[in-house]
């Protein structure tokens, strides 16, 4: 019996990692509340904290519902505590 590495390794392929989902949760949050709509490169993750990099305008309409945000994030159960 031939053991083929690469079909073994291509279920692997698809899966996404904690921080992939978590950045899905900040955009789709980020969206329902501001109508601002951020893409996967402007977001990272650090801990508890997602770090974004837009225009200063956009980090402004972000942050003044920055509360309304964490709040999401505590009902989901989302290990995100923080935007900066």
């Amino acid at each position: 019996m031939e053991f083929n590495i690469n079909k073994y390794l291509e279920k692997f392929r698809g899966l996404q990692s904690s921080d992939d989902f978590l950045i899905q949760d900040v955009i789709t949050a980020v969206k329902k509340e501001t109508g601002v709509l951020l893409e996967k490169k402007n977001i990272r993750i650090s801990n508890t904290t997602a770090y974004i990099t837009t225009s200063p305008a956009l980090k402004n309409i972000i942050f003044i519902k920055k509360e309304a945000l964490v709040n999401i994030f505590n009902k989901k159960r989302s290990k995100l505590n923080d935007i900066r």
